[in-house]
Protein backbone atom coordinates (compact mmCIF):
# COMPACT_ATOMS: atom_id res chain seq x y z
CA UNK A 1 0.00 0.00 0.00
CA UNK A 2 2.86 2.35 0.75
CA UNK A 3 4.35 1.58 -2.58
CA UNK A 4 1.54 2.30 -4.07
CA UNK A 5 0.73 5.88 -2.01
CA UNK A 6 4.64 7.18 -3.31
CA UNK A 7 4.09 5.95 -6.73
CA UNK A 8 0.53 7.79 -7.21
CA UNK A 9 2.55 10.88 -5.44
CA UNK A 10 5.35 10.76 -7.81
CA UNK A 11 3.11 10.23 -10.68
CA UNK A 12 0.63 13.23 -9.63
CA UNK A 13 3.67 15.46 -9.04
CA UNK A 14 4.62 14.79 -12.72
CA UNK A 15 0.85 15.43 -14.26
CA UNK A 16 0.80 18.51 -11.86
CA UNK A 17 3.89 19.89 -13.47
CA UNK A 18 6.67 19.10 -10.52
CA UNK A 19 9.47 17.34 -11.78
CA UNK A 20 11.47 18.53 -9.37
CA UNK A 21 8.96 16.65 -6.98
CA UNK A 22 9.37 13.11 -8.59
CA UNK A 23 12.45 11.70 -7.40
CA UNK A 24 11.55 12.48 -3.54
CA UNK A 25 8.86 9.87 -3.89
CA UNK A 26 10.06 7.40 -7.06
CA UNK A 27 13.31 7.14 -4.96
CA UNK A 28 11.83 6.27 -2.06
CA UNK A 29 10.29 3.30 -4.08
CA UNK A 30 13.71 2.48 -6.14
CA UNK A 31 15.86 2.24 -2.49
CA UNK A 32 13.12 -0.32 -1.04
CA UNK A 33 11.67 -2.73 -3.28
CA UNK A 34 13.37 -5.62 -5.43
CA UNK A 35 14.67 -4.22 -9.27
CA UNK A 36 11.87 -5.85 -11.27
CA UNK A 37 9.15 -4.03 -8.99
CA UNK A 38 10.85 -0.55 -8.96
CA UNK A 39 10.42 -0.03 -13.06
CA UNK A 40 7.55 2.28 -12.95
CA UNK A 41 9.22 3.84 -10.56
CA UNK A 42 12.11 4.06 -12.57
CA UNK A 43 10.18 5.26 -15.22
CA UNK A 44 8.80 7.98 -13.42
CA UNK A 45 12.25 9.27 -12.53
CA UNK A 46 13.25 9.05 -16.02
CA UNK A 47 10.71 11.41 -17.15
CA UNK A 48 10.75 13.78 -14.62
CA UNK A 49 14.22 14.02 -16.31
CA UNK A 50 13.02 14.08 -19.35
CA UNK A 51 10.01 16.68 -18.59
CA UNK A 52 12.86 19.00 -17.07
CA UNK A 53 13.96 20.04 -20.50
CA UNK A 54 17.39 20.58 -20.34
CA UNK A 55 18.31 17.30 -18.97
CA UNK A 56 18.30 14.98 -22.02
CA UNK A 57 21.84 13.34 -21.69
CA UNK A 58 21.31 12.18 -18.15
CA UNK A 59 17.57 11.04 -19.30
CA UNK A 60 19.08 8.71 -21.89
CA UNK A 61 21.75 7.92 -19.46
CA UNK A 62 19.46 7.09 -17.14
CA UNK A 63 17.38 5.07 -19.51
CA UNK A 64 20.26 3.17 -20.51
CA UNK A 65 21.66 2.11 -16.97
CA UNK A 66 17.99 0.88 -16.42
CA UNK A 67 18.13 -0.86 -20.01
CA UNK A 68 21.00 -2.60 -19.25
CA UNK A 69 20.18 -3.24 -15.39
CA UNK A 70 17.52 -5.47 -17.38
CA UNK A 71 20.40 -7.22 -19.94
CA UNK A 72 19.49 -5.28 -23.30
CA UNK A 73 22.32 -5.45 -25.12
CA UNK A 74 23.17 -1.73 -25.72
CA UNK A 75 26.32 -0.36 -27.24
CA UNK A 76 28.19 2.09 -24.83
CA UNK A 77 29.13 3.91 -27.17
CA UNK A 78 26.64 6.80 -27.32
CA UNK A 79 27.16 7.79 -31.02
CA UNK A 80 26.39 4.59 -31.81
CA UNK A 81 23.06 4.69 -29.31
CA UNK A 82 21.90 7.85 -31.13
CA UNK A 83 22.72 7.11 -34.43
CA UNK A 84 21.13 3.64 -33.89
CA UNK A 85 17.66 5.38 -32.87
CA UNK A 86 17.63 8.56 -34.73
CA UNK A 87 19.31 7.67 -37.80
CA UNK A 88 16.34 7.96 -39.79
CA UNK A 89 14.22 4.46 -38.95
CA UNK A 90 16.99 2.42 -37.51
CA UNK A 91 19.95 3.75 -40.02
CA UNK A 92 18.01 2.13 -42.96
CA UNK A 93 17.64 3.59 -46.75
CA UNK A 94 13.89 5.71 -47.45
CA UNK A 95 13.79 2.55 -49.98
CA UNK A 96 13.86 -0.15 -47.09
CA UNK A 97 11.64 1.92 -45.08
CA UNK A 98 8.93 2.17 -47.99
CA UNK A 99 9.65 -1.12 -48.23
CA UNK A 100 8.70 -2.30 -44.85
CA UNK A 101 5.90 -0.22 -44.84
CA UNK A 102 4.70 -2.15 -48.25
CA UNK A 103 4.88 -5.41 -46.45
CA UNK A 104 3.00 -4.04 -43.46
CA UNK A 105 0.17 -2.96 -45.02
CA UNK A 106 0.00 -6.64 -47.24
CA UNK A 107 -0.04 -7.93 -43.85
CA UNK A 108 -2.52 -5.61 -42.11
CA UNK A 109 -4.88 -5.64 -45.39
CA UNK A 110 -5.65 -9.36 -44.44
CA UNK A 111 -7.92 -8.72 -41.55
CA UNK A 112 -10.62 -6.34 -40.87
CA UNK A 113 -10.99 -3.42 -38.66
CA UNK A 114 -12.81 -5.47 -35.79
CA UNK A 115 -9.91 -8.39 -35.80
CA UNK A 116 -7.56 -5.83 -35.27
CA UNK A 117 -8.56 -4.58 -32.57
CA UNK A 118 -10.12 -7.05 -30.88
CA UNK A 119 -6.63 -8.67 -31.40
CA UNK A 120 -5.39 -5.28 -29.80
CA UNK A 121 -7.25 -5.14 -26.29
CA UNK A 122 -4.97 -7.43 -24.55
CA UNK A 123 -3.07 -6.88 -21.46
CA UNK A 124 0.09 -5.97 -21.23
CA UNK A 125 2.32 -6.85 -18.30
CA UNK A 126 2.94 -3.58 -15.73
CA UNK A 127 6.55 -4.23 -16.27
CA UNK A 128 6.67 -5.05 -20.25
CA UNK A 129 4.96 -1.77 -20.14
CA UNK A 130 7.04 0.27 -17.75
CA UNK A 131 10.34 -1.23 -20.12
CA UNK A 132 8.30 0.35 -22.88
CA UNK A 133 7.81 4.03 -21.14
CA UNK A 134 11.21 3.86 -20.17
CA UNK A 135 12.02 3.46 -24.22
CA UNK A 136 9.69 5.77 -25.07
CA UNK A 137 11.70 8.66 -22.69
CA UNK A 138 14.74 7.75 -23.96
CA UNK A 139 13.73 8.20 -27.51
CA UNK A 140 11.85 11.58 -26.84
CA UNK A 141 15.16 12.82 -25.15
CA UNK A 142 17.44 11.38 -27.97
CA UNK A 143 15.19 13.32 -30.72
CA UNK A 144 15.54 16.43 -28.63
CA UNK A 145 19.52 16.31 -28.43
CA UNK A 146 19.39 15.29 -31.98
CA UNK A 147 16.93 18.01 -33.13
CA UNK A 148 18.94 21.73 -33.59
Amino acid sequence: LTCRLYQGAAFTSLALGDAEEVPRYANAIVSNVPFEHSLPAQHLLIRSLECSGSKNQETVSTAIGVLRKLGFDIPSAPKVWLSFIVGGAWGQSPAMVVQRMKKTEEIASKYNLGELIRDGTCRVDKSKRAVLNILDSAFLACLRMRSP
